[in-house]
């Protein structure tokens, strides 16, 4: 399944005031956590749908999108979006630590499928699509009809796991290495394979050209990714 990642705006101290606020308001995730002081507040089960996306009427599921029997599971960061790039290690220790944690629990692949903002580059919003089968750690600036740019300028450096292409690949991917495989190690690099709208094969593409092609093809017809 997939966790989404939030940032709730605040600094450290904030934990306690920002869940009761989100409770209040009816926008609660699953938990509000503070990678400063390395503690969280559960809100919700996991078995309940969070209420911290926007949901449109008559589009795709966010909040309440099922994928391996599971809704996504959200997480409010305590930090600011356009502040958590300088973050220290500390704090990024304590995040990844929560992070391995919750994807061991909730059956997530600790992989982050989607470039993450940066100064000079803007998240690409998914396509529904696409949405409908990712799996792994995502922000709320990649899932369709929401426009908040949250978690922000994450340094995903500091969070990605330590592993060799093939091990990402059968992370990502239970077909790898046989009949019906979308994911193959090229000369030491993951691709990913794309279909073409008329069910074609596009061909084989690396992981870090992928958004850039879904960026150009999402809006004109529904491309299907791993």
């Amino acid at each position: 399944s997939t966790i989404v990642l939030h940032t709730t705006e605040s600094g450290p101290g904030t934990l306690d005031s920002v869940a009761e606020y989100l409770i209040t308001k009816g926008y609660e995730p699953h938990e509000v956590f503070d990678p400063a002081i390395n503690e969280y507040r559960l809100l919700l089960p996991s078995s309940d749908p969070g209420r911290a996306l926007r949901n449109e009427t008559g589009g795709v599921e966010t909040n309440r999108r099922l994928l391996d029997g599971r809704y996504p599971y959200q997480i409010e960061i305590i930090g600011r979006a356009a502040d958590v790039g300088g973050y220290d290690d500390v704090w990024y220790g304590n995040l990844r630590a929560r992070l391995e944690w919750l994807c061991d629990w909730l059956q997530v692949p600790y992989v982050f499928p989607c470039p993450f903002p940066t100064p000079t580059t803007p998240a690409t919003r998914l396509s529904f699509d696409v949405w409908n089968v990712i799996r792994g750690i995502v922000g709320h600036c990649h899932v369709p009809e929401n426009d908040h740019w949250d978690p922000g300028y994450l340094d995903i450096t500091r969070l990605e796991p330590e592993m060799t292409p093939e091990a990402y690949c059968r992370m990502i991917d239970p077909n790898f290495g046989g009949s019906g495989e979308r994911t193959r190690v090229i000369n030491g690099a993951v691709h990913l394979q794309l279909i073409e709208p008329d069910g074609t094969i596009a061909g084989w593409f690396p992981l870090a050209d992928v958004w850039e092609y879904n960026h150009r093809h999402a809006k004109a017809a529904d491309q299907k990714l791993p």
